[in-house]
């Protein structure tokens, strides 16, 4: 690594302290080295000398100061000399005179350094680094920190400077995951005064702990996840550090030192022995091997197994070497240099700002433009000829496959000759100054970092000039050699008559630069070659501009091809692409700065004179369209098109004519008319030519060769429908602009035929248009809008059929609805019309004059209303809880008595959180856009300021019924100040006579508002709304609907109450009272906090019997128990972490009024009754609850009452207790009359109805958690009266229960996007699914969560197109065709690439079992996607969260891959029960085959069922036997299916996952059914064969089919298990050959899918004629390849299975599953078994080949096969062409395969590593989530490393229960043996005591649950156990007896 683009000098001198047996060798090599050294410096001497006088001064000033430094030091006393160098004081020969006593080798007998392994070397070593000098000496002396956590290299202030000395510092850093380094060090600052440069000299001096005055305490930076074996400290003297500032902001470290390198004692010294003496071992071993294997081993990457002795004294020592190097041992003496050097490495990481300083760069070439050095006459000249260039380009041709690429490309060849010219205009979104700088700052780091050049310099400022010489070499693949390019570059600044910059920069071979040429050293055989071009860069706006780059490259290769010159031609023009994509933006954000600029050029033009031929270009448009008649035009219909009226008219064609045909569209755009114009002028913007695109529009593009001011000329190739020719269109527009207008007119060019770059096959046809942009007046708010006209004109060319025109013609007026849609602006323009509504109700409405009608109508309303008020209403189940609903059926419609029509009233109402009139104004505005949006079907008319008539059409809610319209006059009326009413009621106008429209029914309303005004609520205004309405539908329509169409009217109150809620503000601002005051309270006293919290732990104790609830929140743990119908007893608790603080949650559950928690509890009334004053840290209130009884069967129950006292308690500092207590002594199942408040922001309506008084007990424990989070412990029991059943009484509790998740929910949407973590996207993803049981569910439920969530809002405006994306994920919806994945990236998404995005998840979950790993391939999919999850790390989780429910509820998901596994599983068992039965039918001659094929069924259900019961011993007998049943009817593979789909985890009690489960499945049913069923029905068929008997088709299909359905099982299991992202992230260097490339993955599992297939019937070929020989052959072959397996297996320690079962079970498993595995691997070749676990990766690539090298040497090399076996010939010749054919299969697949995955693991196939290595490795170099998985493993396995394991769990266990990672479960836990928790063991001998009849007594417990932060009272409630464990000195236990009690318990939960 490069650590900086100036010269890094590493100048190291080392030398090693050596025995006297060594002295003449070292001798001899020091002088040859000392003699090299002189050569060096000479060199050096003379290169120093042609350097500027300036910087030698300045080199000797330095020089200076270090020598008078060395001589002050030489002159100091010993006594004084700890200050300085100690070495400077001592001898100077020492370093090179062994026999002087060295104070380094002083040692106290306390002291840890050990004498021997002492090296010397002086070093130094010369680093640039990103900072400024002060910053970086600031940090060196520990008084700044800001980079440290950036570095690696660990520092920290042992001793604080004082006024002589310096500070000690401390500096550490890791070699691998088992070595550290570490110096400790004085720093001193001796820079001497007047040193003009402002350098700084610092002296630095090792400190040694035995001679310092005073204990120096060490920290242990690397002790947290990292075992050390060795560690190392490097010792300085003679140390200087020189600083020297450079530009930029940088600084030159310059550090010089004698280092000598100590190691130091570890913990466990034995380590390396303890390796040694196991590599011996095992070398032992393996001199028993047989000859051949050993030699196979030397395969192996790292383990050699062969003994030195068996090999030369060359290789032996070859030998000690790697395994001395392996283990640390370097014998050569460059230790000390390398770690010293190491040093520079990590400061230059830590200070690393490599970005900063290429912006750096950039801004100073910026800044330095004004004062550049003007143009020689060269560079004048050559930035002319390469102008001249440009202009020679204009007939270059266009390169085939870009016209509609967004960079144009185009290659030509200039007269004088040399290879192609490319060519290409790219428009950018940066300014043109910013993509200037970075084509012409060329040495950044960025640059280098992408470049693989091996040459790569630049010499900037040639002979002072703004010149530079860019010299780089170029590779090319094959045979030929190396190119060299040295180019000259320059550039020049113009200004165009617009005033915008332009910049161009020359490139020339640097022969034709006449001055200084800068010459390095380079390899003879490179070849020289030339560049010639130039970049033109103009500016189009501030952020945008346009760049045409012409260059020209000559690779000096004779005889080069056309086409290869044409192809490094067309491959240096897609860097135009690259760099275009580089600076990409957002497509709308750059739309709108061009539109503004075009803007600005409008109004700079207003009312300019156009050119003669623009000008008659208008005056054909005006007389064209002018004498068009209004007569002819037929309007067209387009539901799509929202705001857009449109006409056409038609002309039919006569014989031989063309078709014609005119369209006129006419619109409003909420722009001004500049605005509107500019963006229809902007014809080829990015989005307009992606939505081109996506119609399949093969050409959009501009002419920019015909650009003129005021005029464009675009091309653009519209598909016409088969068989008919594409039409073309070549279209100039011109524009010209006014005070407030503006005018676009088109027509067609009569140009000559357009470039495509490749043949098109088209139609030219002709238009004539104009576009007409006229201001209208500004709307409230200050939102321009305006009147958009356009008329067009087609000459379609040919003769089209009148459908296509009718087709094709909205298409083309179209625009004006994409213009309405781009500038719509619905929500301000609707919320400026209520401001003014609103004003003009508060101000004028008062002063309105009321018509005697009018006043008639609204009294007679009125009145008919409150005539109603003391009728007998029925409620109505409101869908908002905040809203009351009531009916009245049969009141009279009648306006007078004769007529006797009833119909039915309802009656809403609800409390507001606005002013009267603001609700006024909202429900007046029946016109606005959101009203009207997406229905066509609304009018009104405005007949004054109070009165308006409105029209709208309501579809009923029953089939085959006419939808009904109505007409009604709305009038408003002011009563007094605080009441506003509305009235409603039937009217007739001549603009909507009755039966204008049949297909429309005239239904009869009249409807009534009244607002009245309230008592503001924590500063927010409220208004009680009291609305009633009766609807007579006419027609004879069903009771039915006629209800239901009532809540739907009723609701429209309850959507306006949602509108304005500002419930949350309201109980924000009540809530952060109520907190500060429980802060504030002082706590219980020790008695009463002991006994509320056993009173709660009673409650909370689970109830026996108890299940989780099915519509639980995901992230609460949740139980319930209901009892009978007798009381309704119920029992129920939940538990849940919320991210708030703990104060906060209290005051959310005593807010008991809050609409929070009525909303999610269902309560339809809370109220307030008393407040009791309570004693010191309790408050008390009385409360009342009212809630639905929901019925489960379609009845109705009566409401149930609580009434209840509620007591919040402070516990201590960290724990408070709020619960619930019923007042009345017993459930009172009579009906009573009770009068409740339903909301407590004033009356709603106070009314009597019965209800069932009902009691509750509930306990509420919150405890402070760290990071500001609160876990909440939540237990209630209820007793609902008589009548209650379960299910009700379940559901009940749900509700209740909910209140707490609600809670966590509540505060999740309040945490703001910069704080989100991974478990806040968790969170939000169980949020976004909570109570979304279907795809249309959740849609809707992610724009509930949208509106309230802080975070959503957040990301919304950032990436307005992400709910897009979201809403298409979660629809789940399977696409028919193919969705290709999306490569824009995240900033540049449009909306319908977001929509895109979100449907691919669902091909990529298809594809994959789990969710994660369907994730992983999305994510790999679609950039954006990538990108997101990049930056925001929650994302992902919560997308996984969201993917498992998708799976469930698609019918392509879950249920389908469990169906269709179904499916599959019982064919697979009926055909074998076929095959069978076939064979029982042929009697004996089929006996064996009968006989096989029945032992193989049983074997196969045997091992099921021995598998379900090693899975399930645990879990009870119910439970092994629900699962045998499972298997014994052939259902174990899809219920296998069905659990990892759902993404269940493992259950507490089980021994496997579910996915591990599925494969052992998977292997059971190849092993025992898959495998054998092939072989026996090959040998059936071969059978055949050899003895003549016809054989069908069908039987060769059912063998094919088989080979195919193994091999499918066998890929599916490797390609499952390895794209699984959680066994990635615990082997990353075992899993993951598959790579995340989508386009990549489904080759890799075909080629799997091949591979087994191939292999499968290969190796059942082999098995067969082997079987011909003899049938003792094949048993003889195959039990001897499975004995040496296991043979070899049990000589490397390697036989112990990985499953954790101990004993003789261990063993019987262990052998069982390595035969099984053997199989697996010798039949299927299933690449999984490469697993160390399993077979071992070059016994696995052993077994693959061996089968198919057999069969060759079988069928083809041995003769006496043929004379050995009764085989006809014709058999084996068939058996050679099927060999022939699967052995090709073979090896294609197999090399394909290999090409495909990642190349980094491939050395996996030849591994010898084994279990227990990999084991032990993966713990001792792998993360915690890697070293989590040991404990799954067999003990066996990672016993060497136990004390390692148990000192990890020690070590971490309190910051796990703190942190709670996602490994760290129950089930985790139960693994853990519990002698490794000091904390379980104390819990074991506290029971172990209790039963010998020991006296109680306190513990405290190690570690606190989820990291609770406990206060100094938490010893007042600690739990009880043994006083013998308290005090060391009163024990008196057994501990043989503890000891048994341990290996008894085994695991057991603390």
């Amino acid at each position: 690594m490069k650590l900086a683009i100036d010269d890094t000098e590493i100048l190291p001198h080392s030398t090693k302290v050596e025995d006297s047996s060594t002295q003449s060798a070292l001798i001899a090599a020091l002088h040859q080295e000392l003699k090299a050294k002189a050569a060096e410096i000479e060199r050096l001497k003379v290169d120093a000398a042609e350097k500027d006088a300036a910087a030698l001064e300045e080199k000797r000033r330095f020089g200076v100061v270090i020598e008078e430094l060395k001589m002050k030091d030489r002159t100091k006393s010993p006594s004084a000399s700890r200050s300085l160098s100690p070495a400077l004081a001592r001898n100077p020969s020492w370093p090179a005179d062994p026999s002087v006593p060295d104070p380094l080798l002083k040692r106290d007998k306390n002291s840890n350094v050990l004498s021997k392994n002492i090296i010397t070397n002086n070093c130094t070593f010369k680093i640039t680094v990103h900072d400024e000098m002060h910053v970086l000496k600031g940090a060196l002396f520990g008084e700044q920190k800001e980079n440290t956590d950036r570095s690696s290299l660990y520092q920290e202030v042992l001793e604080q400077p004082t006024d002589d000395e310096g500070p000690i510092v401390f500096w550490s850093y890791l070699l691998d995951l088992t070595k550290s380094c570490d110096l400790i060090l004085r720093l001193q600052d001796v820079t001497p005064p007047g040193i003009e440069s402002g350098g700084v000299v610092i002296q630095v001096t090792s400190v040694f702990e035995d001679d310092h005055d005073h204990d120096l305490c060490l920290p242990d930076p690397h002790s947290a996840g990292v075992t050390l074996a060795r560690k190392f400290r490097l010792r300085l003297s003679n140390g200087m550090i020189v600083l020297k500032p450079l530009p930029l902001e940088q600084t030159s470290l310059t550090f010089t030192a004698e280092v000598t390198l100590l190691e130091l004692d570890v913990e466990d010294p034995d380590y390396v022995m303890s390796i040694q003496s196991k590599v011996k071992s095992v070398i032992k071993q393996s001199v028993r091997i047989p000859s051949m294997l050993s030699r196979m081993s030397m395969m192996g990457k790292k383990t050699i197994s062969i003994s030195p002795k068996m090999i030369s004294k060359k290789f032996s020592s070859t030998w000690q070497k790697a395994t001395a190097r392996t283990f640390g041992f370097v014998q050569d003496g460059t230790r000390a240099k390398e770690l010293f050097c190491k040093v520079a490495g990590l400061l230059y990481e830590r200070f690393k700002k490599e970005d900063v300083i290429d912006a750096r760069r950039k801004a100073a070439l910026v800044d330095s433009i004004p004062y550049a050095p003007p143009l020689t006459v060269d560079e004048r000249k050559i930035i002319a000829e390469s102008l001249t260039i440009i202009d020679e380009l204009t007939e270059a041709k266009r390169v085939a496959g870009t016209a509609n690429d967004s960079v144009e490309k185009f290659l030509h060849y200039l007269p004088d000759g040399g290879g192609a010219w490319g060519k290409s205009v790219a428009d950018m979104d940066v300014s043109a100054i910013a993509l200037f700088t970075e084509l012409w700052v060329i040495n950044t780091y960025a640059k280098k970092a992408e470049s693989k050049d091996s040459i790569r310099e630049v010499w900037t400022n040639l002979d002072g000039s703004r010149s530079q010489q860019y010299t780089r070499s170029f590779s090319i693949s094959g045979a030929f050699h190396d190119r060299l390019f040295e180019a000259w570059q320059t550039w020049e600044k113009l200004i165009d008559k617009d005033g915008r910059e332009t910049f161009v920069i020359a490139i020339s071979p640097i022969e034709k630069y006449n001055g200084t040429h800068h010459k390095i050293a380079v390899d003879k055989n490179m070849v020289k070659a030339t560049s010639r071009g130039v970049y033109v860069i103009k500016q189009v706006t501030e952020n945008t501009c346009e760049w045409t780059r012409a260059q020209q490259f000559d690779l000096n290769i004779t005889g080069m091809p056309m086409r290869v010159a044409n192809f490094i031609a067309k491959t240096e023009l897609g860097r135009a692409n690259k760099m275009q994509e580089k600076f990409r933006r957002n497509g709308k954000a750059v739309e709108r700065e061009r539109i503004l600029g075009v803007v600005a050029t409008m109004k700079e033009r207003s009312g300019k004179p156009l050119m003669d031929d623009q000008a008659a270009v208008f005056e054909r448009c005006f007389k064209f369209f002018g004498e068009e008649k209004e007569q002819g035009w037929d309007p067209i219909q387009q539901d799509s098109f929202r705001g857009t009226k449109m006409w056409r008219r038609y002309f039919p064609p006569k014989k031989g004519e063309r078709s014609m045909a005119s369209g006129r569209a006419v619109g409003v755009f909420d722009s001004s008319a500049e605005e509107a114009a500019a963006h229809q002028l902007d014809f080829c913007s990015a989005e307009k030519v992606r939505n081109s695109i996506e119609a399949k529009n093969p050409v959009r593009m501009f002419l920019r060769a015909k650009e003129r001011r005021n005029e464009c000329t675009f091309v653009t190739v519209q598909r016409m429908p088969f068989p008919l020719q594409n039409r073309e269109f070549v279209v100039r527009l011109i524009w010209k602009s006014e005070i407030g207008k503006v005018h676009i007119a088109f027509h067609s060019e009569h140009s000559s035929e357009i470039d495509y770059g490749s043949k098109l096959k088209v139609t030219r046809a002709k238009t004539l248009g104009m576009w007409i942009f006229e201001d209208l007046p500004d709307r409230i708010g200050g939102t321009k809008q305006c009147q958009v006209t356009l008329k067009q004109h087609f000459d379609i060319g040919g003769v089209i059929p009148t459908w296509v025109v009718d087709r094709k013609l909205p298409e083309a007026l179209s625009a004006v609805q994409e213009g309405i849609d781009n500038f719509r602006q619905d929500e301000k323009i609707d919320s400026a019309d209520r401001i003014e509504r609103a004003t003009f109700f508060r101000d004028l409405l008062k002063d309105e004059t009321y018509s005697k009608e009018e006043n008639a109508l609204i009294e007679e309303v009125t009145q008919k209303f409150d005539s109603l008020k003391d009728a007998n209403w029925k409620k109505l189940k409101s869908p908002d809880i905040f809203v009351d609903m009531d009916f009245l059926v049969n009141v009279s419609l009648a306006k007078s008595k004769a007529d006797k029509t009833t119909a039915g009233v309802g009656r809403a109402v609800t409390i507001i959180d606005s002013s009267v009139e603001q609700c006024v104004a909202f429900e007046a505005n029946k016109d606005s856009r959101t009203a009207k949006q997406g229905d066509s079907k609304k009018k009104s008319i405005k007949v004054n300021n109070h009165c308006d008539i409105y029209w709208t059409v309501v579809n009923l809610p029953v089939p085959g019924f006419s939808p009904r319209e109505f007409l009604l006059k709305k009038i408003i009326k002011r009563l007094d100040d605080n009441r506003v009413i509305v009235i409603y009621d039937d009217v007739e106008h001549v603009d909507f006579p009755i039966g204008a429209e049949k297909k429309y029914v005239r239904a009869s309303a009249t409807a009534f508002w009244k607002y009245e005004k309230l008592p503001e609520v924590e500063g927010a205004p409220q208004t009680r709304v009291t609305y009633l309405q009766q609807v007579d539908m006419r027609g004879l329509v069903p009771r039915a609907a006629v209800n239901k169409n009532a809540v739907s009217n009723l609701n429209y109150v309850g959507s306006i109450r949602k509108f304005f809620d500002k419930s949350e503000t309201i109980g924000c601002g009540r809530r952060e009272r109520i907190a500060r005051i429980v802060e504030q309270e002082k706590c219980l006293d020790q008695e009463s906090a002991e006994l509320a919290i056993r009173q709660f732990e009673l409650l909370f104790d689970e109830r026996k019997g108890s299940e989780r609830p099915t519509a639980s929140f995901g992230l609460a743990d949740s139980k319930l128990y209901a009892h009978g119908i007798v009381g309704g007893h119920t029992w129920g608790r939940t538990r849940v972490k919320l991210n708030a603080r703990m104060e906060l949650v209290a005051a959310y559950f005593w807010d008991f009024e809050s609409h929070q928690n009525m909303e999610i509890t269902g309560n339809v009334g809370r109220k307030f009754e008393e407040k009791v004053v309570g004693d010191e840290g309790v408050f008390i209130k009385v409360v009342k609850r009212r809630q639905n009884l929901e019925s489960t069967h379609g009845g109705s129950h009566r409401d149930r009452m609580f009434t209840s006292k509620m007591a919040l308690k402070i516990i201590d500092a960290n724990t408070i207790i709020i619960t619930h207590t019923p007042i009345s002594e017993e459930v009172v199942s009579k009906r009573q009359k009770n009068t409740i408040l339903k909301r407590s922001r004033g009356s709603v309506s106070s009314f009597r109805d019965d209800v069932v008084e009902a009691k509750e007990t509930v306990a509420i424990k919150l405890e402070r958690l760290v990071g500001g989070k609160t876990r909440v412990e939540y237990a209630t029991q209820l007793e609902l009266g008589f009548g209650s059943s379960r299910r009700a009484s379940s559901n009940f509790m749900v509700h209740r229960l909910q209140e707490v998740s609600g809670a966590s929910v509540y505060f999740q949407r309040l945490v703001p996007l910069g704080d989100y973590e991974v478990e806040d996207g968790q969170a939000l993803a169980h949020d976004l699914l909570w109570t979304a049981m279907s795809a249309k569910r959740r849609v809707e439920r992610l724009k509930e969560v949208a509106e309230k969530s802080t975070a959503l809002k957040e990301i919304k405006l950032k990436y307005p197109w992400f709910f897009k994306m979201l809403a298409a994920a979660l629809e789940g919806s399977l696409q028919l065709h193919r969705i290709r994945p999306v490569g824009t990236k995240l900033v540049c998404v449009s909306d319908k690439e977001a929509t895109k995005i979100g449907r691919n998840l669902v091909p990529a979950l298809m594809s994959q079992q789990r969710a994660e790993a369907g994730v992983s391939e999305w994510k790999g999919q679609n950039r954006a996607v990538k990108e997101l999850m990049e930056e925001h790390a929650w994302f992902e989780p919560m997308i996984i969260v969201l993917s498992k429910e998708v799976v469930k509820t698609a019918p392509w998901g879950l249920m389908g891959r469990v169906i269709t596994g179904a499916i599959l599983s019982i064919a697979d068992m009926s055909s074998d029960l076929y095959i069978l039965k076939v064979y029982w039918d042929a009697g004996d001659d089929m006996l064996v085959y009968r006989n096989s094929t029945l032992a193989c069924l049983l074997t196969s259900i045997f091992s099921q069922l021995l598998l379900v019961v090693y899975q399930n011993r645990k879990m009870g007998v119910l439970r092994v036997m629900k699962e045998a049943f499972i298997v014994s009817v052939g259902m174990k593979s899809p219920w296998d299916a069905y659990r990892v789909a759902i993404g269940a985890e493992q259950e507490k009690g089980t021994e496997l996952d579910p996915m591990i489960e599925m494969t052992f499945t998977k292997c059971i049913e190849m092993f025992a059914e898959s495998i054998p069923g092939i072989i026996i029905q090959a040998s059936a068929i071969m059978n055949a064969l050899d003895e003549g008997k016809p054989i069908g088709a069908s039987a060769f299909a059912s063998v094919m089919f088989s080979c195919l359905t193994t091999g499918f099982i066998s890929a599916s299991i490797s390609y499952d298990l390895d794209t699984d992202p959680r066994k990635r992230a615990e082997k990353p260097d075992f899993y993951g050959y598959v790579r995340d490339s989508a386009h990549l993955r489904l080759p890799t599992f075909l080629s799997m899918i091949l591979m087994s297939s191939s292999f499968i019937l290969v190796k059942g070929i082999f098995v067969i004629t082997l079987a011909e020989i003899g049938s003792n052959v094949v048993v003889f072959y195959l039990m001897t390849e499975m004995l040496l397996f296991l043979v070899l297996k049990f000589i490397r320690g390697d036989l112990v299975y990985w499953i954790p079962v101990n004993g003789l079970m261990g063993w019987f498993i262990a052998i069982f599953m390595r035969v099984i595995c053997k199989i697996i691997v010798d039949f299927t070749g299933c690449v999984h078994f490469r697993h160390p676990y399993e077979v071992g990766g070059l016994a696995f690539s052993i077994n693959y080949f061996v089968p198919l090298i057999g069969l060759v040497l079988l069928l083809f090399a041995s003769p006496i096969y043929k004379e050995e076996t009764e085989l006809s010939e014709t058999t084996v010749e068939y058996l050679q062409k099927i060999t022939m054919i699967a052995g090709s299969l073979l090896l294609f697949s197999t090399g394909l395969f290999f090409s495909l995955i990642n190349e980094d693991f491939r050395s996996t196939w030849y591994s010898t590593e084994t279990a227990g290595l990999m084991t032990r490795r993966t713990f001792l170099e792998g993360n915690d989530v890697s070293k989590s998985h040991t404990l799954s493993k067999n003990i066996a396995l990672w016993s060497p490393i136990k004390d390692k394991v148990e000192e990890w769990i020690s070590s971490n266990w309190a910051t796990w229960e703190e942190e709670q990672p996602s490994w760290f479960t129950d089930e985790w836990k139960e693994r853990v043996p519990v002698e490794m928790v000091p904390r379980r063991r104390n819990a074991l001998l506290s029971d172990l005591l209790k039963s010998e009849g020991a006296e109680s007594a306190k513990v405290s417990e190690q570690g606190d649950d989820e990291g609770a932060v406990r206060g100094e009272n938490n010893s007042r409630i600690s739990r009880v156990m043994p006083e013998g464990v308290q005090d060391e000195g009163k024990r008196n236990v057994d501990f043989d007896e503890f000891e048994r009690e341990v290996k008894r318990r085994g695991s057991v939960m603390g």
